[in-house]
């Protein structure tokens, strides 16, 4: 027989903060490239991990550049995050750096720069925080 959830038990895991909900195969990620948990309080935590081709074909001055975005798996409010995008082809390579990053409610992007106009495989890692509700 199901018992009814009391108030005192809403209270328990608001306090205790567990994770009251998360992606359906965690810890794995979704095809999506996310993982995430949803904490009682109303807070989240997302990781994105995921592989992908960035062609970078803007000029400026003596460079090239290109902002890749990559939506949320949910509005994420107040989000606070990390996001790392690293390629190596031969002795040529790049990352991201901060100052380069906008997160908003639906997505985190980020800029990239190369000295050439290219395409290159990436693999790209982001750490998330905020409020789901």
């Amino acid at each position: 027989m199901l018992s009814q959830v009391t108030k005192k038990d809403i209270e328990r895991l608001i306090y205790e903060n567990i994770p009251i909900e998360k992606n359906p195969n965690y810890p794995n990620l979704e095809s999506s490239g996310w993982k995430w948990k949803k904490y009682a309080d109303g807070t989240v935590e997302a990781w994105y991990k995921k592989n992908q081709d960035i062609t970078i074909t803007t000029a400026s001055e003596d460079n090239f550049f290109t902002s890749v975005e990559t939506p949320f798996p949910f509005t994420i409010y107040d989000a606070v995050g990390n996001i790392n995008a690293f390629s190596w082809t031969g002795t040529a390579g790049w990352t991201t750096w901060d100052g380069g990053k906008t997160i908003n409610e639906t997505t985190i992007s980020f800029f990239v720069f190369t000295p050439t106009s290219t395409t290159r495989n990436t693999n790209i890692c982001a750490h998330v925080t905020g409020r789901w509700k």
